[in-house]
């Protein structure tokens, strides 16, 4: 083989492999929770669904299905204002968390709560993550975000593994409404 026929299968092959790269990486882009002031990056266009909880608080809802994952958020503007409290925050976040992997997910196993995240584009932010498994073996990572007016909590839903930094930069991703 000479030098030419090598350079070129050397670009071919750089053509795959970045193809490959590229397929398999989704491009988060920042979209908005309809007319709630939040958005949310993910790795496709969401269609929101809008409803209202029981104490009138407006309730936002999407997923999106990428590459076989599941990237989901439920984003509540809450009703009343919960005040400076975040021991109240954590609690309240907490008790929507262990509904929906319950009564949503169904998951039947999960992780102990990881308390103490913070969310960089909004400090006084409060985070919770979880982890948990469901009956069919697919995974689950929620993490719920909370700051005393707005409450969300973003999922991802997998079967085997899922690439963690592209788990963090989804679930990470919310962005409160402005002040």
């Amino acid at each position: 083989m000479n030098l030419f026929s090598r350079k070129v299968l050397f670009l071919a092959l750089l053509t795959v492999l970045f193809s490959v790269a590229q397929a398999q990486t989704p491009r988060f882009t920042k979209y908005p929770v309809m007319e709630s002031g939040a958005a949310i990056y993910m790795p496709a266009a969401p269609l929101f669904e809008k409803s209202y909880s029981e104490d009138s608080s407006a309730v936002y809802t999407a997923e999106v299905q990428y590459e076989n994952i599941v990237y989901g958020v439920i984003t509540v503007s809450l009703f009343e204002d919960l005040g400076a409290d975040t021991l109240v925050w954590d609690g309240l976040l907490m008790s929507y968390i262990e509904y929906l992997n319950s009564q949503v997910f169904s998951l039947t196993a999960v992780s102990d709560p990881g308390y103490g995240h913070k969310l960089e584009s909004h400090p006084y932010a409060r985070g919770v993550l979880q982890y948990g498994q469901n009956s069919e073996g697919n995974q689950s990572a929620v993490k719920g975000w909370v700051d005393g007016k707005t409450l969300a909590v973003l999922y991802v839903i997998y079967q085997g593994e899922m690439n963690i930094n592209l788990q963090n930069i989804y679930l990470n991703g919310f962005r409160f409404p402005a002040k």
